[in-house]
């Protein structure tokens, strides 16, 4: 049980996020560096409504004045005079039955104009009629506890209620310097990217190792709302399997961090971004994701190349093989050139390459295209046939048919290669020369 402690006061045990060397008042505000809970940070306490889900009492209920966007920066114990006081702004205002109906409607007013949030009652029994009416005139919301709490206890339940929303208010402001400070760090300013290394440094960041940019992306098209829900659940799972050493922050769509790469090698990021996506096969389900990793950056300067590098692999990466990929920049190759390129472009080329046999194909249900894909893979007859189950002459035939509609290419290096490009081009890559007719 908490000790009684004189009307108009807190108990001393309460928490506050007054400062050590501030000077504190009745009610003690809630807001950092606050004297008296009407400074300018006063906007990120709660209002009325966010304040009654956290305190979640089935006693509780607003019966009038129910206008509950006023917020909240403190609370103060209603003494027997029923006076608000000259320090009663942002202040939500408790006492019993006895001391509100003695204040009366004018209680209501001189609250109402100094500033105050509302008025808490806690006592089960009726408010007077004059009073609820004026609270409805002027919009003053009278919230009512009915049980058997004393105004001390709905005080410390209302001050704990506040301690917990400017906690997490304080992790969200400081969550946002950092995720700011690192998309500096990325940005392709290197201005901004030498400013945000100092930052980070005072932060406890070490990004003077080895480090490489991780993307994990929502896939398109993305519901923002859903977005909302699912990104501190993505942040959550990188936080979990990048370890200790990895930076993590949220974008609009995506969780970013910066991955320790002491070792430099492909085959570390590639071990991460796997178990990432392990883990958020498991936690996430009303999306699909993405992920992307850039190239060691050995020096800070160099993490926008990386960042860079883990957007082009997120893209490629749908752009060959659809959603839910995990792709390293390192790990692209040639589709980091073909998605370079105008998908008009690449069907041009495909056609100009291969696009009669194609048609060839199409027309006589033979199969031409898989006879020389088969003859570059192993650039032996005997063994193309052998794979294709065909005999040597008939797949020599099928050569010399090529042949007759391509041209002498089988002698000539630069056609071979273009017919191969072609070939995995059209194989590998959804797009529409799947119909060269079209």
């Amino acid at each position: 049980m908490r000790r009684a402690t004189a009307p108009g006061t807190i108990p001393a045990d309460t928490p506050t996020l007054v400062p050590d060397d501030g000077v504190g008042h009745q009610g003690s505000s809630l807001v950092p560096g606050s004297r008296d809970g009407q400074t300018s940070t006063m906007a990120i306490a709660p209002d009325l409504a966010t304040l009654l889900r956290a305190v979640d009492d089935p006693a509780t209920s607003v019966v009038a004045g129910h206008r509950l966007e006023r917020q909240v920066a403190t609370v103060r114990v209603l003494g027997p005079d029923a006076e608000p006081g000259p320090d009663a702004a942002g202040a939500l205002l408790v006492g019993n039955a006895d001391v509100v109906a003695a204040g009366g409607a004018d209680l209501v007013v001189r609250a109402h104009a100094a500033g105050a949030s509302g008025l808490v009652v806690a006592d089960p029994r009726e408010l007077p009629v004059d009073l609820l009416a004026r609270a409805n005139d002027l919009a003053f919301p009278v919230i009512v506890v009915r049980s058997s709490a004393t105004p001390h206890d709905v005080a410390l339940a209302v001050m704990d209620a506040l301690v917990t929303h400017q906690r997490a208010s304080n992790d969200a402001l400081e969550d946002r310097f950092a995720s700011i400070t690192l998309e500096e760090l990325v940005s392709a300013d290197p201005h901004r990217t030498r400013e945000a290394i100092e930052r980070g440094s005072n932060l406890g960041w070490d990004l003077h190792r080895p480090r490489a940019v991780l993307l994990a992306s929502i896939d398109p098209p993305v519901d923002p709302g859903v977005a909302h829900r699912v990104l501190p659940t993505i942040a959550a799972a990188a936080r979990a399997t990048l370890g200790d050493d990895a930076v993590v922050w949220t974008r609009a769509t995506s969780v970013a961090a910066l991955l320790a790469a002491d070792d430099g090698t492909a085959a570390r990021r590639r071990q991460l971004a796997d178990a990432l996506r392990e883990e958020l096969d498991q936690r996430v389900r009303s999306v699909t994701l993405s992920i992307g990793v850039g190239r060691c950056a050995s020096d800070p300067t160099e993490l926008p190349t990386s960042f860079l590098d883990a957007n082009r692999a997120v893209d490629v990466g749908r752009w060959a093989k659809g959603r839910h990929v995990t792709e390293l920049y390192d790990e692209l190759g040639l589709e980091r050139l073909f998605a370079s390129v105008p998908q008009q472009d690449l069907h041009d080329f495909v056609l100009h390459a291969i696009g009669p046999l194609f048609e060839h194909d199409r027309r006589q249900r033979s199969e031409l295209v898989a006879t020389l894909s088969t003859w570059l893979q192993t650039r032996n007859i005997a063994e193309a046939a052998r794979q294709m189950f065909v005999h040597y002459n008939t797949f020599k035939n099928r050569l010399e048919r090529i042949e007759d509609i391509l041209g002498p290419i089988l002698a000539d290096p630069g056609r071979l290669l273009e017919c191969e490009v072609a070939i995995h081009v059209s194989r590998h890559y959804d797009g529409p020369w799947k119909d060269p007719a079209g």
